[in-house]
């Protein structure tokens, strides 16, 4: 129930009192928690174990019959998912029938029997038919926490965070395994991939920004060097199709960590960003969408958000990230040793090692749409990339001649090339005549 919910069950049962807002079920609400009655989170109150045992207590001032108890432990079983159930992988009679027991001891009557119940039934208590029945009930819906493994008797219970609470890493992990000290841990113990992050820049290079409504840009994992799809960035990237749940958590202070929400990966790219050691290097970047579309970041990071301006026009968009050929990315800062066509200089990103970028004359992106390839991509220094962008270089198709907008130095001067890249004249041209006329 809603704190809302309670002000009108109060109102309905209390014809004296008169509550315009929330504000006396809140407290009400407050108290119970503080006698641990409830949990809170996400706006709604639950009973705990104690408070469901104190609401059964008065509930068994009307007898149930044994079949009537049975009942509600599979409507009890079935609305909560087995939540009762640890995560990780359980055997049935070893583990998933005393956790039962233990949540629900009231109505796990071993003295009623299936034979009791069915006609056909057997000597054995039917509220472990119950539990087997709603098990296999949940593994064959789409989404539920509850999964059947191929070994006999063995059963798979995803694990289930509320956003916003915090939670001791270490325990994590001796629950559902996953390396301890990587920012994406696959698990062995349960089929979900753990994602960590502190959501700013850090040592290692890394950045990851996460939006209003929930949508992150998660950098891979890779501290030195290209970063590579394998290991923990395949298990991102893949984790539909090996039908894996990945869980985001915010890294905290000693060894706590906050949950942010369950994510699904929309898509990947690839972006030039500075590894451990400062170094220019190609890393993978993964678009990670929540999969609760009620996704609130305030309720989150327990945080006040700007409301925002009306005088601004804001529009929703559908973003389609590019995915480029790495390997022709290499190949060409190598074969010109990471020196500008346009200058000829050699950025440093330490004593002896260059580092360059790579511009398309013919954009790959809408509304242009150009090739990934070598004759309409050409090697420069961030510089000359940059006007190239605004529209400040032209080259000449045919005799590669540079025109420069403001440094008059380079006009007259031929663009280099290498035998084994040939510049596509017709790319020039849309340079020329459509990126620079669109600037100039």
């Amino acid at each position: 129930m809603s704190d809302e919910d309670i002000m009108e069950l109060l109102k309905n049962e209390f014809e004296e009192i008169n509550m315009d807002s929330p504000g006396v079920a809140s407290r009400h609400r407050e108290w119970l928690q503080v006698l641990g009655y409830i949990d809170y989170a996400d706006g709604v109150s639950r009973l705990t174990q104690d408070g469901r045992e104190l609401t059964e207590g008065r509930e068994r001032d009307i007898p149930l019959s044994d079949s009537d108890r049975v009942t509600e432990l599979r409507e009890r079983l079935l609305n909560a998912e087995m939540a009762c159930v640890p995560a990780g992988h359980q055997h049935l009679t070893k583990e998933v029938y005393p956790a039962v027991k233990r949540a629900y001891p009231h109505l796990c009557v071993d003295s009623y029997l299936c034979r009791n119940a069915h006609e056909n039934g057997v000597d054995q208590p039917e509220w472990k038919h119950a539990v087997r029945d709603i098990q296999q009930r949940l593994a064959d819906r789409e989404g539920t926490r509850v999964r059947r493994l191929d070994e006999r008797y063995m059963w798979q219970f995803l694990p289930r965070f509320d956003p916003g609470k915090a939670y001791k890493r270490s325990r994590l992990h001796d629950q559902l395994g996953g390396q301890r000290q990587r920012g994406i841990s696959p698990c062995s113990k349960a089929d979900v991939v753990l994602l960590f992050t502190s959501f700013s820049d850090t040592e290692a290079g890394y950045t990851d920004t996460i939006e209003e409504d929930g949508t992150v840009v998660y950098t891979g994992e890779g501290r030195n060097g290209d970063m590579t799809f394998t290991h923990g960035n395949k298990a991102v990237g893949q984790h539909r199709g090996e039908k894996r749940e990945l869980h985001l958590f915010q890294t905290l202070d000693g060894g706590t960590v906050r949950y942010v929400g369950q994510y699904q990966c929309h898509d990947h790219f690839w972006e030039e960003l500075p590894d451990a050691n400062d170094k220019q290097r190609e890393a993978l970047q993964f678009e990670l969408i929540p999969t609760n579309e009620d996704f609130e970041l305030s309720k989150v990071f327990d945080t006040e958000l700007p409301q925002g301006s009306d005088r601004v026009e804001r529009r929703t968009i559908t973003q389609n990230r590019i995915v480029r050929d790495r390997n022709l990315v290499r190949y060409l800062k190598n074969l010109y040793d990471d020196r500008c066509q346009i200058c000829g200089d050699q950025r440093l990103q330490d004593q002896d090692i260059g580092f360059s970028h790579v511009h398309h004359l013919m954009p790959l992106g809408k509304p242009h749409n150009g090739d990934d390839k070598l004759e309409n991509v050409v090697v420069v220094c961030p510089n000359h990339h940059e006007d190239f962008e605004h529209g400040m270089i032209r080259v000449d198709p045919q005799t590669l001649e540079i025109q420069h907008f403001y440094d008059t130095g380079l006009c007259g001067e031929t663009i280099e090339t290498k035998r084994d890249h040939e510049i596509g004249r017709q790319y020039l041209a849309y340079q020329n005549e459509v990126i620079a006329s669109d600037q100039i």
